[in-house]
């Protein structure tokens, strides 16, 4: 817990330099207002959305009609419906809607000569490159010591995960009244870890409480002249959601509140081996969680006169977490392997937050960056399923499915955002 709150501050102290420089230093773009942007209209950083055009009496253009309870100025034709008032379309037939009920967007251009309408949003598409660190929480335990009930030398927590590339991708269909619907994708993480002790028969395994019942150990995991550990685990994310933005009267604050589902696919391997001059071992297990469940969030943006925007978000959940293991022990002693498997259902929770800092390219491209953390808290991890239980004893003693574990992951992105 402490790297996260290390890795918070870091991010939120970047931000606020950011913020800082852009706003002493920044410049406007030529034919800006003073808000920031041409026509001072309601901005929404990157993806978001401001404030909605105005309503009118039909499909949001004047002249469509006279005065209220007044004879039709102007009768449009079926295409013009169609289509809208000065050639501007409507949208796609699913997405279709009146003119009116869009909302503005920071980036679209001024109006076209002769009073026609400003081109609409359409989509808002970005994608991030996400470099990740996994890390086990406080579950760590030890697996070998160096002699007898000596000095720990290997335990789950070495082999440390390096950082690890992933990508996201969001897309958003502005519907109307600052309302999105989002959908969102995070994945193809694969951190993995290994590591490896030697000694001259001097190892002593977790198996039989590091050589003291029985004193020396077992023949495969005592006395042992070498003790490794492996460890490989991925996690995709996908999240569909229905997003409120607003925007405050000046422009500069905006914000949104977020609502949706979410599901995660969280997938471990672990492994322990033991060589000695009397025979090896071998242990391996899996783990797959599937967490599926409903989360809300919430988000807050700065924007600045020169195309900075800093914003901070979280996002919190509760999940249905349906769990599956698998464990073999292999050895000298133990042929053929010994197998279980195990299922169950727990509640989980994860919780997410960051800060994110955009700047705006030109009216249809944005570059990004951010930091930000993941917690998932109730999983199964495939390291904690490693039993203190030797599967030497007959009969054998009955495996526990541990489900209890936390994950974190932190890390940094950077990306690129596309509106049309």
């Amino acid at each position: 817990m402490i790297r996260v709150l290390s890795g918070l501050t870091t991010g939120l102290t970047f931000s606020v330099c950011l913020l800082a420089t852009s706003l002493v230093f920044g410049q406007q773009y030529p034919g800006m207002s003073a808000s920031g942007y041409a026509g001072g209209a309601g901005y929404a950083p990157s993806q978001y959305y401001g404030q909605q055009m105005p309503q009118q009496a039909y499909g949001g253009h004047s002249g469509y009609m006279g005065q209220p309870g007044g004879t039709p100025a102007y009768m449009a034709s079926p295409a013009q419906l169609m289509q809208g008032f000065g050639g501007e379309q409507v949208g796609p037939a699913s997405f279709r809607r009146k003119a009116g009920q869009r909302v503005a967007s920071r980036f679209a251009p001024a109006p076209r000569p002769g009073g026609m309408a400003q081109t609409p949003r359409w989509f808002d598409i970005a994608v991030d490159a996400v470099f990740l660190t996994r890390d086990g929480g406080d579950g760590a335990g030890v697996l070998s010591t160096e002699g007898i009930a000596g000095q720990p030398v290997l335990s789950t927590a070495d082999g440390a995960f390096s950082t690890e590339a992933g990508m996201r991708f969001v897309a958003s269909i502005p519907l109307n009244s600052g309302k999105v619907l989002e959908f969102g994708y995070m994945g193809l993480f694969d951190h993995s870890a290994s590591e490896t002790v030697t000694s001259n028969g001097n190892l002593f395994s977790v198996l039989s409480d590091f050589g003291t019942a029985p004193f020396g150990g077992y023949g495969e995991t005592g006395q042992a002249n070498e003790h490794s550990l492996s460890y490989r685990t991925g996690m995709d994310t996908v999240e569909l959601g229905f997003r409120r933005r607003w925007i405050d009267p000046n422009d500069r604050w905006q914000g949104s509140w977020l609502a949706g589902v979410r599901h995660f696919y969280l997938t471990e391997e672990f492994g322990f081996n033991s060589v000695s001059n009397n025979g090896f071992l071998d242990y391996d297990s899996s783990t797959v969680n599937a967490l599926t469940g409903f989360q809300m969030g919430a988000d807050l943006w700065l924007a600045a006169s020169n195309g900075l925007d800093i914003g901070f978000f979280g996002k919190v959940g509760v999940y249905g977490n349906r769990i599956k293991q698998n464990s073999r022990y292999l050895a000298t002693s133990i042929n053929p392997a010994v197998e279980t498997d195990m299922d169950d259902e727990r509640a989980s929770f994860v919780l997410e937050a960051g800060v994110m800092a955009n700047w705006r390219v030109n009216q249809n491209l944005a570059v990004r960056a951010g930091y930000q953390v993941l917690l998932l808290d109730g999983v199964a991890l495939a390291s904690d399923q490693f039993s203190e239980n030797p599967p030497f004893l007959q009969p054998s003693s009955s495996s526990v499915l541990v489900d209890d574990g936390e994950l974190i992951y932190t890390g940094f992105n950077v990306g690129v955002e596309w509106m049309w």
